[in-house]
């Protein structure tokens, strides 16, 4: 029968066996921080996608302002056109009235000398007219 005998573990195999723990406990602990990463990787994902989130919330809720105001600004423009385009008549019709009176001016100018009293009365009449509208509005208005 054979015995089986325990062989002393020499100097060399004792230093070998070290550097096998000590390199076997280096890779867990080189594990353990690769793990410790991909943890805090994530975590640092997670609120990178969190802020991004609120940013694209933010964002949205700028583009839906801007839109509403583009609309307003599109009624405004709407109802300003429709404003100026009554401007326009209602300047074309005054013209049709100056125009007119202009041309009864410059007939009762042609007459001759007997319109000549009633054309003085009335550019008389018009001046005093004037001066009272601007005593009206300017001199009363600073009171």
């Amino acid at each position: 029968m054979a015995t089986s005998q325990i062989t002393p573990i020499t100097f060399n195999a004792r230093v070998n066996l070290l550097q096998v723990w000590a390199l076997n406990g280096w890779h867990i602990a080189r594990y353990r921080s690769a793990k410790q990463k991909m943890a805090s990787w994530s975590r640092q994902d997670e609120m990178l996608d969190n802020e991004n989130q609120l940013q694209a919330d933010h964002l949205a809720g700028k583009v839906s302002r801007l839109k509403n105001l583009a609309f307003d600004i599109e009624t405004e423009t709407k109802e300003h056109n429709f404003l100026l385009n009554n401007v326009d008549s209602d300047f074309d019709g005054s013209t049709g009235l100056l125009s007119g009176s202009s041309s009864r001016i410059h007939k009762m100018l042609n007459r001759g000398q007997s319109n000549r009293k009633v054309m003085c009365y009335v550019s008389g009449g018009l001046v005093l007219i004037f001066c009272i509208c601007y005593y009206l509005v300017f001199v009363r208005t600073q009171r």
